[in-house]
């Protein structure tokens, strides 16, 4: 998978201990920026819309993240 020019990739065993400990100093104020973006869909409507979202998830609605909003 590749999204604009990104090729993501796990953080496992072939990374050394200093680069884990440089992606673990960078990565928080990068969120914080705005500089890492994670594809996230949000439902609004609480616990009713919960089963619903829950199913749409399983049914590959959502490909990312899934939020429900409990209001």
């Amino acid at each position: 998978m590749q999204l604009r020019g990104v090729c993501p990739r796990s953080l496992g065993e072939r990374q050394v201990p200093d680069q884990i400990e440089e992606w673990n100093a960078r990565f928080g104020p990068w969120l914080r920026e705005g500089r890492n973006v994670f594809l996230h869909t949000v439902v609004e409507g609480g616990t009713g819309q919960f089963p619903a979202a829950c199913a749409a998830l399983l049914d590959r609605t959502y490909s990312s993240t899934m939020l429900v909003r409990m209001s």
